[in-house]
């Protein structure tokens, strides 16, 4: 009788946590979710997880050796309108197109860009400050945490994204 197959209690994949590239936190742009010193692993494969709500590690628009770890705020064919301190997803009827100036600031139609945020605001450089991010930009989503061991896990967008104030401001 041949041995029965053992599952893998571990839940990861082998061979995505091989692809996956590796990465250690140094801000606190997205604390609780990731605190300094945590290190995850983000798959280069993420068109498929890409969704509101989801952490991406991307390389910084404005000094392209550094790299972020942000939220996912807006998708492609959305529409998002932004200054400094706050930004919202508009409905497509309320924005014709990208401009500048009026209250809210900034108003763009994302095409093949994102527009990501940190959880504190108030600490996160993101794209309220240098604007949507282009799709090229995006080395990974992160879904995993391997340290420090008691944080170690799969990190999930959160359930309930459209109430969540890390994903959707006003």
């Amino acid at each position: 009788m041949a041995p029965t197959p053992r599952p893998d209690r571990s839940g990861l994949s082998l061979v995505r946590r091989l692809r996956s590239l590796r990465f250690e936190v140094h801000d606190e742009s997205l604390v609780p979710a990731l605190r300094p010193g945590d290190r995850i692993l983000a798959d280069p494969r993420w068109a498929p997880g890409l969704a509101r709500g989801a952490l991406v590690v991307l390389q910084d628009p404005e000094e392209p050796t550094r790299r972020l770890v942000k939220r996912v705020a807006a998708l492609p064919g959305e529409t998002v309108a932004w200054d400094r301190d706050r930004f919202r997803v508009v409905a497509a009827a309320d924005a014709a197109g990208p401009k500048e100036g009026g209250a809210a600031g900034q108003i763009a139609r994302l095409r093949s860009e994102i527009f990501v945020v940190g959880d504190r605001r108030e600490v996160s450089r993101d794209s309220r400050a240098f604007g949507p991010v282009p799709l090229r930009s995006i080395l990974g989503i992160v879904w995993y945490r391997t340290g420090p061991a008691g944080r170690r896990g799969f990190l999930r967008p959160p359930v309930d994204q459209s109430r969540t104030p890390s994903v959707v401001s006003e």
